[in-house]
């Protein structure tokens, strides 16, 4: 959650977990070897997932909560989905993504940034 008292801008970075232990034969945190994998599964490539986020604006009283829907016009910002290792946006709180000022009475504003995956 992103908490401000007054309109500023705000940059937001998002960074890849490195999959280091992913081509490894042993389980996170095993000394075992892990069981075979069915052959009929194909494993998933973690750098085949593009990845994202939206940055949403809630309400006080539900900001300290998890947010499990975001609705369109909740939405503040978004950022399209990469490959990259990172992806990052910088927008402006107080306004919408298009620049007008979302006419809201001054004060604190919470925002969530929402991370997302596509695959």
């Amino acid at each position: 959650m992103l908490q401000l008292a007054a309109d500023a801008r705000a940059s937001v970075v998002m960074f890849r977990a490195p999959s280091a232990h992913a081509d490894t034969e042993t389980a996170l945190f095993s000394n075992k070897k892990s069981k075979s994998r069915s052959k009929k599964k194909k494993s998933k490539d973690p750098n085949n997932f593009l990845i994202g986020f939206v940055v949403a604006e809630t309400e006080a009283a539900r900001a300290p909560r998890k947010k499990l829907t975001v609705t369109e016009e909740e939405v503040i910002d978004k950022t399209s989905y990469t490959n990259n290792m990172e992806v990052a946006r910088e927008f402006i709180a107080g306004q919408l993504s298009d620049g007008r000022p979302d006419g809201r009475p001054d004060g604190t504003r919470h925002y969530v940034v929402v991370p997302t995956t596509y695959e």
